[in-house]
């Protein structure tokens, strides 16, 4: 109770041993920003720093259960293999039974079929084809025959029940009970009140179907239902029908057979090759579903899901005949072996989940209580007071807090030094460090030690340098460079980056430039980070190391005539001398100008190379003047932008060539914007040269009365070429330039030929040639006669309309 009042007070709730419990925490710390934080979001309450969570007892007891998936998985599969195996037994089975069924149908309409074959080649048959009515006496003799030979062939099979011939000759039948004409069989011997007879008897006439259902009659009340085939005569011919075998099988016996064949609770139906059902052993209509989808094989097995259940439908087809046997059971009666199975199944899987939760439950509870135990120790001793969550969560928490606290002190400690080694780098470049103080002593302090007097300064500079992470990856980046020879130190110069090189002798140029192109090459490949380097010469003592801060800073200007990923100042430290005029002289500016503005790409090109070039290999150049010369090639190039007015507003490339830096950069903008000139001026071209058969046809329009009109007045009109211009009005319209204007001065001569009575010389002079001869010459070079000619035939039309 003492203990859970302290805590409420703000006291040490939740302190790690050894702490005190005083409620004032280090400034800083991750407590005391915790406290800070649960009071700013609750409004000066705290919050707890643990929510209630599920107990780990239930963890470990829903794990445990989890694991019985396995064997509840694995007795499910195994179910499905043995239901599929199974399945495929009973499958087969019943296919076999679908066999035996068309095995013992099929012999019996092979008999059926045998004794039509055998009525049909009789020679007595044959014979009585031909017979007309009145018979004679040997037709008479003829007809005792076959009805005797009928009623042996029938006695031949125990299936038949009634066989009998139709002769259209003599339009008699002739069964094995005797002879009837047409009218008498139909009424003694079939039962077709549903037919009228003038049908029945014309189907006789004709080759119809080979099967037939026909209801029979036996005696003067009783009916039954025969399975009819007929075979019709002559045998084999396939011309009009002159006779009819057929031959009728009781269909209860076929019923019976069905029902004897098929298994228990099925159904079976023989269908025709039309698909309609001959025979049925039950009273159930046949599935509509089965008539519309067909059976593609010629034996099988397929799944029918109706409104009233699920069925299972075997299949086979005869060999003797188009007929297709159908066997329909109910799912639950063909699958009844499997019932047994499901059921032991499910049983099984119930007493797995019943034992295994049951273990579960006790081997989770016999290890939650050692974990319970530790936790609870730890609660009462105060170390987690007022925690919560269950007993992984608080043990988590615990240690979490405990190495938090740890990072917290490493953390502070660290920045402190890292703050100071950053000050005392930054002092000794700018020379705020003072000879008699103890810099050595201190830089040790904050883990930078010199191991030779020689130094030298670095400046890192590029569109790297430009972010705070850019900057932070470049100081791990070079840092990690060092080595026995060479130790590097980075510091931060305002959103800049400097380098001190400590080497191990004087003659460690090499080394060090060697070093920095390998950073600059890491920083592009590895984080993309696009930098260079400027370096100092080397000094004898640490306190030379803002002179050589200034030598770097001053090799950084050479970067814009320079390319190098590192720049030395020695390179660059002598004398520099030269002039503008002597790298950009006023001849040089106009030449550029002037192919700026006749869009002649690659001289500007050219011309703007050799001047970058220039600079580059000339180390007299010193970074002032190669920074004038920059800045002199813009302003040439966009004073000749702005004469030609070759680029669309908004497209001016002023901005971007005064903001470049070097004249790498310069020369890649200005290419740019070459080639965006070339373009604009192509389109301006062809914009003229579409334009251009209208502008020559209207200018001719105007002064085709000039006698000193020709192709060399029209391209300077135009403002082109006289070739270029009369190859592309010869493009454009298909005419050469000077025919057209002396077709166009032709056709005004015809008009005013027509209109007046001038002569030729005035209609000559008129139109633009020098005289009448001319005119001649000309209208007949086009029009293939004189102009004379012209109007005797004018005159001659009009004599015709008039």
């Amino acid at each position: 109770m003492q203990k859970a009042e302290a805590g409420s007070k703000g006291s040490c709730t939740a302190a790690l041993p050894g702490w005190c419990g005083s409620p004032v925490f280090p400034e800083g710390s991750f407590r005391a920003r915790l406290k800070e934080t649960d009071a700013t979001e609750t409004g000066g309450v705290p919050v707890k720093l643990f929510r209630k969570k599920q107990s780990v007892f239930a963890a470990w007891l829903l794990s445990y259960v989890s694991m019985l998936a396995i064997p509840i998985l694995l007795c499910i599969f195994l179910f499905s293999v043995a239901q599929q195996s199974i399945e495929e037994q009973i499958t087969r089975a019943n296919a076999i039974t679908m066999r035996h069924m068309r095995e013992s149908l099929d012999s019996r309409i092979s008999e059926m079929k045998t004794i039509l074959l055998d009525v049909a080649w009789d020679k007595e048959v044959a014979g009585f084809l031909s017979a007309q009515e009145p018979l004679s006496t040997a037709g008479k003799i003829q007809e005792v025959e076959i009805i005797d030979y009928l009623k042996q062939q029938l006695n031949l099979t125990d299936f038949a029940s009634s066989l009998y011939i139709y002769f259209g000759s003599s339009d008699l039948f002739l069964t094995s009970t005797g002879a009837y004409p047409p009218a008498d069989m139909y009424q003694l011997n079939l039962n077709l009140s549903e037919e009228e007879y003038e049908d029945w008897y014309d189907g006789l006439q004709s080759r119809g179907s080979e099967y037939e259902m026909l209801s029979y009659r036996m005696g003067n009340q009783t009916y039954w239902d025969g399975l009819t085939i007929h075979m019709y005569l002559p045998f084999g011919s396939r011309g009009s029908a002159t006779g009819r075998i057929s031959i009728a099988a009781n269909a209860d016996q076929l019923v019976q057979i069905l029902r004897e064949m098929g298994n228990s609770g099925s159904q079976s139906f023989i269908l025709d090759g039309g698909s309609d059902v001959l025979v049925s052993s039950g009273e159930d209509a046949f599935p509509e579903e089965l008539l519309e989808t067909g059976f593609s094989d010629q034996n099988g097995t397929a799944y029918l899901n109706t409104e009233d259940g699920d069925y299972v439908v075997a299949y086979i087809g005869s060999e003797v005949c188009d007929w297709t046997y159908v066997s329909i059971t109910p799912r639950e009666i063909f699958f009844s072996h499997l019932t047994g199975i499901q059921l032991a199944t499910w049983i099984g899987m119930l007493l797995c989940v019943l034992l295994g939760v049951a273990n579960a439950y006790i081997f989770s509870r016999r290890n939650y209580r050692k974990v319970r135990a530790l936790t609870d120790r730890i609660v009462e001793e105060g170390e987690l007071a007022g925690a919560q969550g269950n007993e992984f969560e608080q043990l988590g928490q615990y240690i979490e807090l405990s190495q938090n606290y740890k990072k917290e002190i490493r953390q502070r400690l660290d920045s402190h030094r890292e703050i100071l080694r950053k000050n005392y780098l930054h002092d000794l470049l700018f020379g705020i460090a003072q000879e008699n103080s103890a810099v050595q002593e201190s830089l040790e302090g904050c883990g930078v030690s010199f191991t030779s007097p020689y130094f030298a300064a670095a400046v890192v500079d590029g569109e790297g340098v430009q972010s705070a992470r850019g900057r932070l990856v470049l100081e791990s980046l070079f840092e990690e460079l060092s080595g026995e020879q060479l130790a590097i130190w980075s510091c931060r110069i305002g959103s800049g980056l400097a380098l001190i090189l400590n080497p191990a002798s004087a003659d460690g140029g090499s080394l060090i430039k060697a070093a920095l192109e390998r950073g600059c090459s890491a920083a592009l490949d590895q984080f993309s980070l696009p930098v260079f380097a400027a370096v100092s010469a080397i000094h004898e003592t640490i306190y030379s190391l803002p002179v050589a801060y200034g030598e770097a800073r001053e090799a950084l200007s050479y970067r814009i005539i320079r390319s190098d990923p590192v720049l030395l100042y020695h390179e660059f430290h002598e004398e520099a001398g030269g002039s503008l005029r002597s790298v950009f002289s006023p001849e040089l500016q106009r030449k550029l100008s002037n192919c700026v503005r006749a869009a002649d790409v690659e001289q500007s090109r050219g011309l703007i190379r050799d001047i970058t070039e220039s600079l580059a290999k000339d180390e007299s150049i010193s970074a002032d003047l190669a920074r004038c010369v920059m800045f002199a090639v813009i302003n040439t190039v966009l004073n000749a932008l702005d004469g030609m007015k070759a680029l669309p507003a908004g497209k001016e490339p002023s901005r971007r060539l005064l903001a470049c830096r070097t004249m790498g950069e310069m020369s890649a903008v200005l290419s740019e914007t070459l080639d965006a000139v070339e373009q604009c001026a192509a389109q301006q071209a062809q914009q003229k040269e579409n334009g251009l058969e209208d502008g020559v046809k209207a200018f001719v329009a105007e002064h085709y009365a000039d006698y000193s009109l020709n192709i060399s007045v029209i391209s300077e009109a135009m403002q082109m070429n006289p070739a270029y211009l009369s190859r592309c009005f010869r493009e454009k319209s298909g005419v050469s330039l000077l025919d057209y204007l002396n077709l166009f001065r032709i056709s005004k001569a015809e008009e005013l030929m027509r209109k007046t009575k001038s002569s030729l010389q005035e209609i000559a002079e008129q139109v633009g040639y020098n005289n009448s001869n001319a005119l001649i010459r000309a209208y007949k070079k086009y029009r293939g006669i004189t102009p004379g000619k012209y109007r005797e035939l004018l005159s001659q039309e009009e004599e015709q309309r008039s």
